[in-house]
């Protein structure tokens, strides 16, 4: 991995996607992130997987199939750049 200085900064947060919270890609992300003392946001369905348990805070979308849980996942990333955007731009 290339050195905390080069990709993160004080403050900065990682948003992780996952349907099931059990894809080890991004289980492995938010264990490096913790070791940068990142704060981590997790999204996932079913119930939950091992990112609910991993990440500072976890937003739970309920439901056990991929395409609806993903559905969620895009739409409350839509809000969220708006509301970001209203914010900041």
């Amino acid at each position: 991995f290339p050195s905390h200085d080069t990709l993160t900064n004080v403050g900065d947060v990682l948003v992780a996607i996952s349907a099931s919270g059990n894809s080890e890609n991004i289980i492995q992300a938010v264990k490096r992130a913790k070791l940068l003392e990142v704060r981590t946001i997790g999204l996932s369905g079913f119930e939950g997987g091992r990112l609910k348990e991993l990440v500072d805070c976890h937003v739970l979308m309920p439901g056990r199939d991929f395409g609806i849980t993903e559905d969620w996942q895009l739409a409350a990333c839509h809000r969220i750049a708006r509301i970001l955007k209203d914010d900041f731009v």
